[in-house]
């Protein structure tokens, strides 16, 4: 009689058989009962059939994903090309039709003459290849009273009007004129662009080092004998900042120069550092440190209004930066010039 059980036992094993993966001891013990089987023997056939049938269109699935893949690139390329040429599109027509107002320091005001309720504005664009494209005057009321006019205006390249006249009406009188936010003109002073970027780095505390930096780099400092090292004395008043150049070799025929040029930049910072007291430049002249120091009474002095007004006006401020010297539209390097002449060569 056959045995049934053995069979189902053997059946068990034909999947692992097929893979390949049952012990010699466990293929002689089917096999032999293959042998004898053929109704296991019939089975292990189909299974075998079965095992190594492809799946019906799994080709045809490939192929298709890979065309799917083929047009979702083809589209993210497309998409990334058109963002690409609106991109550009948009560049074209701000730098040569709308225009844009980058180029502020590239404007100068000319003229600002006020005359029973008008107020005539004169200005011209010192940058090559283009012009301006737009302009508009807007009026802000300030605390007191007074107003303040700020022009809008774009430049665009291409061949155009450089230059722009224009006449606003108001009853207000005009206090400060400004180009975006530059201020070009105070209290009938003309505001340089230098005095504006002096003016930005204005702060409160001496204890501030990073602001500190600032306000000295905005004017030049490092311009007179390069790096240079600070110290600050902020335990008790009078609050000192000392500025010390530690390689530094300085002719001592020219110390007395060199001293009274770090006065005009200790004004000037003495003026935007509000509780700054004194300020003490430190140097070797190859025989001894000297020390070129600068009190806020003494600046008061030198520019006949306390220096502490250039911290909330920059009127005050434009005035003390012509009081000193910094008059250069170029930036600090070129308003005092540089002090090469003063260093040793020995």
């Amino acid at each position: 009689m056959k045995n049934n059980t053995k069979c189902e036992v053997i059946r068990d094993l034909f999947p692992s058989y097929i893979d390949e993966l049952t012990s010699e001891a466990t293929n002689q013990v089917i096999e032999e009962h293959l042998s004898e089987c053929k109704d296991c023997c019939n089975i292990l056939e189909e299974m075998k059939t079965l095992s190594v049938e492809p799946l019906v269109g799994t080709e045809e699935t490939i192929d298709y994903l890979k065309k799917v893949r083929r047009i979702n690139r083809r589209k993210i390329v497309t998409v990334l090309l058109s963002v690409i040429l609106v991109i550009g599109l948009i560049g074209l027509y701000i730098v040569f039709q709308r225009g844009t107002s980058l180029y502020t320091e590239n404007i100068h005001l000319l003229k600002v003459q006020q005359e029973d309720g008008n107020v005539q504005l004169q200005a011209k664009l010192d940058k090559d290849l283009f012009y301006i494209s737009y302009w508009k005057i807007k009026e802000r009321k300030l605390e007191n009273g007074n107003v303040e006019l700020v022009v809008d205006f774009r430049v665009a390249m291409g061949q155009g009007n450089k230059g722009m006249t224009d006449v606003y009406l108001t009853d207000k009188k005009v206090e400060r004129v400004k180009f975006g936010d530059r201020v070009v003109w105070e209290n009938g002073k003309d505001i340089s662009i230098l005095t504006n970027k002096v003016y930005e780095t204005r702060h409160e505390f001496i204890g501030d080092a990073a602001a500190n930096n600032k306000s000295a780099l905005s004017i030049g400092i490092e311009n007179v004998l390069g790096g240079f090292e600070n110290e600050l004395q902020t335990e008790k008043k009078p609050y000192v900042w000392k500025i010390k150049y530690p390689e530094s070799l300085v002719d001592p025929e020219y110390a007395e120069e060199l001293n009274n040029r770090f006065k005009r930049y200790g004004v000037i910072m003495l003026g935007v550092i509000g509780n700054l007291d004194e300020i003490e430049f430190d140097y070797w002249n190859g025989q001894q440190y000297e020390k070129a120091r600068i009190t806020k009474e003494e600046a008061n002095d030198l520019l006949g209004f306390n220096v502490k007004k250039c911290k909330e006006s920059i009127y005050y401020l434009q005035l003390a930066m012509e009081k000193n010297g910094f008059i250069a539209e170029e930036g600090p390097e070129k308003a005092l010039g540089t002090m090469n002449s003063c260093l040793d060569k020995e």
